[in-house]
């Protein structure tokens, strides 16, 4: 008998639920994920798709934040600059973190 990870590398999920952006695993695949996604499957359904949001959320959001910084890159330079001369021109307050 063919444990639920290894239906779904075959690509057989033990669940009706599957869609078109599931890929069955690869050798390309950490042995940490691997094992991950092996304990993963023990869990009751519910939980697995619990599990399964929270982590495509996570990614999306590093998506996300990857997005927004590189597109703000000579934004963020030009602050840094400013911030530079600032400093240089002691219109700065140093900070610290016992008044905070």
């Amino acid at each position: 008998m063919r444990t639920s990870v290894e239906k779904v590398r075959s690509g057989r999920a033990p669940t009706a639920e599957r869609s078109a952006a599931t890929v069955p695993y690869t050798e390309t695949m950490t042995r940490t994920l691997d094992a991950a996604v092996a304990k993963l499957a023990t869990l009751p359904d519910d939980e697995q798709d619990r599990v399964g949001r929270w982590i495509l959320d996570e990614l999306g959001d590093e998506e996300r934040w990857a997005r927004k910084f590189s597109s703000s890159h000579d934004l963020l330079t030009k602050l840094a600059d400013e911030a530079r001369q600032d400093r240089q021109a002691n219109r700065t307050t140093d900070l610290d973190p016992e008044d905070l």
